[in-house]
């Protein structure tokens, strides 16, 4: 795992794993980049609305972000981008 990007203006991240990838993956030698939208409600949990990217690495992605928990100040429903960078 080399990185995970947020767009900008994403809450503090409260509580939440770190994507590591699978061990299937891994010995498959898979890499790429794992897109994954979700909405943070107002009570800082997440929700996944689309995952995109190599199968072998999408669902590992996806458990990470329903993982998160953020500090929302606001009532309103966010909605982010996260990508997933699953370098050698």
């Amino acid at each position: 795992m080399r990185d995970v990007t947020l767009e900008a203006g994403v809450p503090e991240l409260a509580k939440g794993r770190r994507p590591v990838p699978p061990p299937v993956a891994r010995m498959a030698g898979a890499t790429g980049n794992v897109e994954v939208a979700f909405s943070v409600s107002a009570a800082g949990t997440t929700t996944v609305q689309r995952v995109t990217g190599p199968d072998l690495l999408k669902q590992a992605a996806e458990q990470v972000v329903a993982s998160w928990v953020f500090r929302r100040t606001r009532a309103d429903r966010a909605y982010l981008v996260a990508v997933f960078d699953f370098g050698e």
